[in-house]
């Protein structure tokens, strides 16, 4: 997206869900990196919640996921930030 504020980071709002395929939305997810390196799940759509069996929506993804799982999952976000692109 092209709005960003001072300090890079997009906007949310910036993000226009009619813009996206309707079949996505269920497995959107939004995180946002917080000044110690870790991640916080801000938005997350209805079947991720379902496969994670809880809504993991204001959870830290060290409190989902542990080992190397976790250390794969924080470098491949690091990578979106990092070019800006998404994943998937």
């Amino acid at each position: 997206c092209a709005k960003r504020r001072a300090d890079g980071r997009a906007y949310r709002r910036a993000i226009d869900p009619l813009e996206l395929p309707v079949a996505l939305l269920p497995l959107l997810q939004i995180h946002e990196r917080l000044a110690d390196g870790r991640y916080i799940c801000r938005l997350a759509g209805t079947m991720l919640a379902q496969v994670y069996g809880q809504d993991p929506t204001g959870r830290t993804m060290d409190e989902m996921v542990g080992g190397s799982a976790l250390q794969s999952r924080v470098a491949m976000f690091d990578r979106v930030l990092a070019t800006g692109r998404p994943v998937h």
